[in-house]
């Protein structure tokens, strides 16, 4: 199978990319810009095609090393494959676009590929024997992709009957709590939002590490980010964050204080975002990743959501011959050694 890859103007890739299913935040053009800078690179949008149909599509991270043209992409969430109301491709068009991604960028321009696939793709574990074919193979210097997705095709009903019946107590006993929710796609909620999360960073002693001011910078109508607090009597005790892309939404950030957890306000507050998330036609509702080692109560309380647990495939790398890659390996190994420690 002969694919070619196609770059595409950044302005027509909203109304590209929204067309996938599998398309994550990580994915959209609002997020991928500013976070590409973050890391000072760039940002560049490209498609897999066989003729003219559209096979797959990837939001890359061009991160050159000074005084070359050459250096590391990085491809989050993707590529995407699975385009409008068409089947899953098969591991045959798979290793087709990976290597039609490899060829290009890799042996062509002479970067490090690496890339990890959404788990909201479903994947299953022959995707490694599919990238060991294109010329892939697993890297540990890209971060796994580990969470839980709640489909919200499903009614109200099916959603609470599958929760865990602990994470469903706790949630009644919060909607008989006189919990309000207050919501917002704007900035108006800005400060109370922060006033929650800030006290509770505070007094667990963590930092995300992209944070919540990011998120609403990038905020546009191919990144609809929502903000939600829980309150009663006038008092904050809850407050999170979600966004929605295409036909999928992550959660972003979620806190409850001291003040709100005798009354079960988290799980009100998890809860009002899925609710929302169905109201508007969301498909898959990812929790926003686990870490049963580092994290081990939130990573539970997620579980017990009831959603299938998602991996994303991966991460891979492909690389070009040579020296180079223990370059930019040993570069990359100094500056880890050489970054302040939190």
């Amino acid at each position: 199978m002969t694919l070619t890859l196609r770059t595409i103007a950044a302005a027509d890739w909203h109304a590209l990319s929204r067309t996938f299913r599998d398309l994550t935040f990580e994915q959209a053009r609002a997020y991928s810009e500013p976070a590409a800078a973050r890391i000072g690179a760039k940002a560049r949008f490209v498609a897999v095609q066989r003729g003219s149909q559209v096979l797959a599509l990837a939001a890359l991270r061009v991160r050159s090393l000074p005084g070359l043209r050459r250096g590391i992409i990085w491809c989050p969430a993707g590529p995407m494959v699975q385009p409008g109301a068409a089947p899953d491709p098969d591991p045959d068009t798979i290793a087709a676009i990976l290597t039609a991604l490899r060829q290009q960028l890799v042996t062509t321009e002479g970067h490090i590929l690496r890339l990890r696939f959404p788990g909201i793709a479903f994947h299953d574990e022959t995707i490694t024997a599919t990238a060991a074919r294109a010329g892939f193979q697993p890297t540990t210097r890209a971060p796994l992709y580990k969470s839980y997705a709640v489909d919200l095709r499903q009614s109200q009903d099916d959603l609470m009957r599958h929760l865990n019946g602990k994470w469903r107590g706790n949630l009644r006993n919060a909607l008989k709590s006189g919990l309000t929710v207050d919501r917002s796609t704007g900035n108006d909620l800005t400060a109370r939002f922060e006033a929650v999360f800030d006290a509770v960073q505070e007094t667990k002693g963590f930092r995300p590490d992209i944070s919540a001011q990011f998120h609403r910078d990038c905020a546009a109508e191919d990144y609809r980010l929502e903000t939600f607090v829980i309150c009663k009597d006038g008092v904050d005790l809850a407050a999170g964050m979600i966004v929605i892309t295409g036909q999928n939404a992550n959660y972003l950030f979620g806190a409850t204080n001291a003040a709100g957890r005798p009354l079960r306000a988290g799980y009100q507050l998890s809860w009002s975002m899925m609710l929302r998330g169905a109201e508007l036609g969301v498909v898959w509702f990812d929790l926003g990743g686990v870490d049963f080692d580092a994290n081990p109560d939130v990573a539970g309380y997620k579980e017990r959501i009831g959603g299938p647990f998602i991996q994303g495939a991966g991460p891979f790398e492909a690389a070009p011959p040579g020296v180079f890659p223990k370059l930019v390996n040993w570069l990359e190994d100094l500056r880890a050694r050489l970054r302040p420690k939190s």
